[in-house]
């Protein structure tokens, strides 16, 4: 028992002991449990941090690649933007890249962005959200705005930077001021530098002198204190003080201190920013609800996503704030679920955001044709200040244009239909607008370009750069011989036709000469094209046609083309009507600016209307001049506030007074009534401002003889004309020569080599020669007349012989007893004037007898002069689109590359423009030596312009300094203008490219004469001296080569000239070649014209030598007329004067301006 008691007992304690490792080793195993639910615990914990971290750990280590890479290029990075910021503000955008990329190839930051370098998104989006617009350029100027060290100067149009700054800097307590308030300088701006304001002043149209110690931050120090002086007070000046300018001038003009002093950030308009702008405005009017449901949802997304990146930063940050063990920290983990979950609430509600906006973008850019159509009808007038500094136009001109065109259009419920329809308002709206505001000369030009730019769509490859001229090419007409029906000097227009439209041409068919036979007899040709070919050509190609065929019907061609496209009866606006305009236009703020010609007056017109509308006691006006301004500056104070009008007549002669005009019209309170009437001629220093802010229409004076004559007339009628018949009578013949005068500039160069400023002032002097010497009833002294009207009232202003011999016949024949003094002489067909002492009798005669339209033979000149004027104004038009400036430095590359491979391409097969200058010739045989010095000019004037066009293209690759003259021709060559420094050597056309193939054809031909070592042989064949620069060389070495021969003065020889070798015998005589006539045809002797004939006709060739000065003339002198030789059609060269046989008669040639002039081709 005991034993099993001990057994037991053992067993027991075994037991225990068991029992109590069990204890153990199952505290040990719960202990374990208890840890390994823990470690699992945070393993899920960890995958759960790691699931939802993921995400960012894709965007970090993107962030940190970017970040890595900007650290790379922070140096250069930085060194780039700090030089985007200083010098590149004042450039457009296109300039911008262009030189940013040249700066980045050097720096060899392909990849480089200027914009996510320096600004964060969400400031980007802070910006939006205050108004800025979204494009590029506007970023770019905020960037360069917020991080320059200077006092920025903005330059914006549209004026929406300023109401960015004012949103953006709210919290800063900006303060707006306008620059034409009085007292912004003595008060708003000193109090804003004493206590550090920030202050916006806008509207800016000239930097204060004042103000200049400022931008120049010119600071003196007294003690702690620094001090600035504005004028003449010392101001403390406060570092928190922030000053910002606005203009809305983009031709504002600085001086280079100014300049110097700010940092000038131009917010030039782009075209895709106003469509977007245009399109805000369509919605606006169109779908209020839509653009209010857009905005909401635009400013949701974005506060999404300013949150979402809040978010972003704060889990971040709580990362990287956090102490110890992450899986630790049971708060931070809840924060970081939390934090990830409204990201993703966040995100996915943005996602969603995302598509409705998507969805109301894709409703509101059914719009966006008309938007961008608008865009671009300002981007077809903005630049029309370059052909005359009077045609400025503001964005708030379309913009208003735009708005009102809406409520001209009715509401409908086919959306597209109505769109287009708004589209064709808004076109001939803006067109009419611009049209009546341009003077008759520039409207051709205008309408062409508008319908270049509205529809491009008409216009094919190559088209519009071969009608403007753009595509020069010295093409050979060899392939022209078999259409034998088109004249040859029109075969080189046709063989580009050839080579640049090659479908075109086929199309033309011109080999077929009986399908062209009425196009090419019928005058108006472009109404009669042959069916078949009429089919499958555009009107454009029409006008192509015309242009190389018959360039005498392109004038009307291009108005028909014009007004067919654009469904106007003519590009003349309608009659102007003042009335019209002051009821549904004008308003007080508005002045309005009429453009005026010389010689018209609109103010009996306003005076008539502000009877009717106003009563003439409240209608004010003044004809400016010297010590008008004080005038016109209380007439406008006192009208303001009255409600009445003020007329400033002839604002071009007092351009001087015009800011203090402005500041006053800006400042004055303004009366509804109010209405500020301007006129004006056409002045280069005109305010831009002013001009861009008012309401601009042209004033002309009707253009005609009877129109004329009754301006005249209404001027006398307002004295007492009691005077006897012949006083009237000779009253009637002056009005009559004064129209004359005056209306033959419509016919320059043919009828007066130039224009000449025959005016008001020359028909007040010889009105009072006329009543001193017919008033009274001695016998009048019509020698005496004729000469004091030739040498004191008329002909002071002609410096050209013939020109004044035209005057001359005209006071012999209007001026004689033949003429006054009896009853019923006829001075042209139909015009009979009466012998009466009754000035109604005179006017009765105007306007029944005198027609409206004025006829040539009115005025002596041949019948086809008028369709010379046509070319005339036809090649005005296409050099005035042609010469539109483009103010990129693309442009200037491609005008000097084109131009340079032009004169490569013609200078082919020769060594002109390389070789050495040769030395000149000195021989007896001065023929040889006129051609050796000709040869070496021409040699110098084709290396002068390799040279000249090499120096710009080196320019352009930064290989060479720019130099005034260089960028001078290079500003000329842009504009499609022969530089002056060319001109200057030798003067040819106008157009650089003309000029060219000019300089390559003469140069050439004198190559050729240079290899003929026999003057002889020279003098023996007829020489073309349109080919020779200077051909009066040729006729000074034939005069002194007849003095050596015949052994006598050169001062005792004359030029004889005729038309038939026989009739120079024994003389050294020369014969020339390529010589045409205008004005007359020579058939033997000088006939008529007929309206039919061509306006340049070819003469034969003429033969010239130096007679003796005894020797009585080659024709004689009762049946001859000495007309003008000049070297081109422009007659701006005067070569010799050549005997020509007439009839009888020989005043009629006079007056009809015959003339001779050499041809190169």
């Amino acid at each position: 028992m005991e034993k099993l008691s001990k057994g037991l007992r053992t067993v027991d304690e075994r037991v225990a002991e068991l029992k109590h490792n069990f204890e153990v080793h199952m505290k040990e195993a719960t202990q374990i449990k208890i840890d390994l639910d823990k470690q699992q615990e945070t393993i899920d914990v960890a995958g759960t941090l790691i699931d939802r971290l993921s995400g960012e750990y894709g965007r970090w280590q993107e962030q940190i690649g970017s970040l890595q890479n900007e650290l790379d290029c922070l140096e250069k990075g930085s060194l780039l933007s700090a030089a985007f910021v200083t010098f590149l503000g004042s450039e457009s955008e296109q300039v911008r890249n262009e030189i940013l990329n040249k700066w980045k190839k050097l720096l060899n930051l392909s990849d480089f962005n200027t914009l996510e370098f320096n600004v964060m998104e969400t400031e980007k989006l802070n910006w939006s959200n205050k108004g800025l617009p979204t494009d590029s350029l506007s970023q770019e100027n905020a960037m360069i705005l917020f991080n320059t060290t200077e006092i920025p100067l903005i330059i914006d149009p549209s004026g929406r930077a300023s109401l960015f700054l004012e949103e953006y800097l709210k919290d800063k307590q900006l303060e707006k001021v306008n620059a034409n308030d009085s007292n912004f300088l003595t008060q708003v701006v000193e109090l804003a530098i004493r206590f550090g304001k920030f202050l916006l002043i806008d509207d800016v149209n000239r930097v204060e002198p004042t103000l200049i110690s400022l931008l120049r931050k010119d600071f003196s120090n007294q003690g702690p204190r620094r001090i600035v002086q504005i004028g003449e007070k010392a101001i403390d000046y406060n570092d928190n003080f922030r000053l910002y300018i606005c203009s809305r001038n983009n031709l504002l003009r600085l001086d280079q201190t100014s300049k110097a002093a700010v940092a000038l950030i131009c917010f030039s308009i782009t075209q895709t920013g106003l469509a977007s702008q245009m399109l805000g405005l369509a919605i606006q009017m169109e779908k209020p609800a839509l653009e209010t449901r857009l905005n909401e949802l635009t400013g949701d997304v974005e506060q999404m996503k300013i949150k979402l990146d809040g978010i972003e930063q704060s889990l971040l940050q709580t990362l990287a704030s956090s102490e110890g063990s992450l899986l630790d920290n049971t708060d931070l983990l809840d924060s970081l679920n939390k934090s990830k979950e409204n990201a993703e609430t966040t995100a996915i509600s943005l996602s969603e955001a995302d598509k409705l906006q998507k969805q109301l973008i894709k409703e509101k850019n059914v719009y966006r044709p008309l938007a961008e159509a608008a865009s671009n009808l300002y981007f077809i007038i903005h630049d029309l200040h370059k052909q005359d500094p009077m045609y400025n136009f503001n964005l708030n001109i379309v913009i208003n244009l735009y708005n009102r065109t809406f409520s001209k259009v009715k509401e409908s419920t086919n959306t597209m239909g109505r769109i287009e329809k708004l589209r064709r308002v808004l076109q001939h709206t803006v067109y009419e607008y611009v049209s009546r505001a341009l003077f008759k000369k520039d409207r051709l030009m205008f309408s062409m370009r508008f319908v270049h730019g509205i529809q491009p769509s008409l216009f094919g490859q190559n088209e519009w750069e071969l009608f403007t001229g753009l595509i020069v090419d010295d093409v050979t007409v060899s392939s022209m011989e078999e259409i034998d029906w088109i004249g040859c000097e029109r075969k080189a227009n046709v063989a580009k036709l050839q080579k640049y439209l090659p479908t075109l041409f086929n199309n033309l068919r011109f080999t077929d000469h009986r399908l062209w036979s009425e196009f090419a007899r019928t005058i108006n040709c472009e109404t009669v094209f042959p069916p078949s070919v009429d089919a499958v050509i555009t009107p454009f190609q029409k006008l192509l046609v015309i242009q190389a065929v018959r360039p005498e019907r392109l004038y009307f061609t291009m108005i028909n083309f014009v007004t067919d496209v654009l469904g106007v009866p003519s590009i003349n606006p309608p009659p102007l009507d003042l009335k019209s305009i002051y009821k549904s236009e004008s308003n007080e703020n508005e002045p309005i600016m009429i453009l005026i010609s010389p010689g018209a007056d609109p103010s009996q017109e306003l005076e008539e209307l502000a009877r009717k509308e106003i009563s003439r006691t409240k209608f004010y006006q003044i004809s400016m001049g010297q010590g008008q301004r004080q005038a016109a500056l209380e007439a406008i104070r006192t009208c303001a506030t009255s409600g009445g009008w003020v007329c400033l007549k002839n604002l071009h002669l007092a351009v001087s007074d015009l800011a203090a005009i402005e500041k006053e019209f800006l400042t004055s309170k303004r009366d509804p009534g109010f209405r500020l009437w301007l006129t004006s001629e056409s002045n280069e220093h005109f305010s831009p401002q002013l001009l861009q802010a008012s309401l601009k229409i042209v004033y002309e004076a009707p253009p005609g003889i009877k129109n004329n004559m009754k301006r005249i007339y209404a001027q006398w009628q307002q004295s007492e004309l009691n005077f006897s018949a012949v006083y009237l009578q000779s009253l009637f013949m002056l009005a009559w020569l004064h129209a004359l005068l005056q209306e033959r500039r419509m016919f320059i160069p043919e009828a007066w080599s130039k224009f000449y400023e025959f005016s008001n002032s020359d028909l007040r002097v010889a009105k009072k020669f006329v009543e001193d010497i017919t008033k009274d009833d001695k016998a009048v002294d019509w020698q005496l007349l004729r000469g004091l009207m030739q040498t004191v009232a008329y002909g002071g202003r002609i410096d050209n012989d013939f020109d004044m011999n035209v005057l001359v016949v005209y006071l012999k024949r209007y001026f004689n007893s033949s003429v006054i003094g009896i009853n019923g002489p006829e001075i042209a067909h139909h015009i009979s004037v009466p012998f009466s002492s009754n000035i109604t009798d005179y006017t009765n005669i105007i306007n029944t007898n005198i027609p409206d339209d004025d006829n040539p033979t009115l005025f002596g000149l041949p019948s086809n002069i008028s369709t010379a004027r046509e070319i005339a104004e036809t090649n005005k038009t296409i050099l005035q689109i042609r010469s539109m400036p483009v103010v990129a430095s693309e442009a200037v590359f491609d005008s000097s590359e084109s131009n340079y491979n032009t004169l490569e391409r013609l200078n082919s097969q020769s060594t002109l423009h390389s070789m050495d200058i040769p030395l000149a010739q000195h021989t007896d045989d001065l023929i040889l030596e006129i051609i050796s010095l000709e040869y070496i000019h021409a040699i110098m004037l084709v290396q002068k312009v390799h040279k000249f066009l090499g120096a710009i293209s080196k320019c352009l690759r930064g290989i060479q300094l720019l130099t005034s003259e260089i960028a001078n021709g290079a500003r000329a060559l842009m504009m499609h203008q022969t530089p002056e420094e060319w001109q200057e050597a030798w003067r040819g056309p106008s157009d650089p490219a003309q000029y060219l193939t000019a300089l390559i054809h003469k140069a050439k031909s004198i190559e050729q004469l240079s290899r003929i070592n026999d003057s002889h042989k020279i003098l023996a064949n007829p020489i073309r001296l349109g080919n020779i620069f200077r051909p009066t060389a040729f006729f000074n070495a034939l005069r002194q080569l007849t003095a050596r021969k015949k052994h006598m003065s050169m001062d005792e020889f004359k030029l004889g000239t005729a038309w038939n070798a026989a009739f120079l015998k024994n003389e050294n005589v020369m014969e020339i070649s390529g010589i045409h006539i205008q004005g007359a045809l020579f058939e033997g002797h000088i006939v008529e014209t007929k309206q039919i004939s061509p306006t340049v006709a070819t003469a034969p060739n003429l033969y010239i030598a130096w007679i003796s000065a005894d020797s009585p003339d080659v024709y004689e002198k009762d049946q001859s007329i000495f007309v003008p030789l000049y070297a081109t059609p422009e007659r701006n060269q005067l070569i010799a004067e050549v005997q020509m046989p007439c009839t009888k008669n020989s005043d009629r040639w006079i007056i009809a301006s015959v003339a001779l002039f050499l041809s190169n081709q």
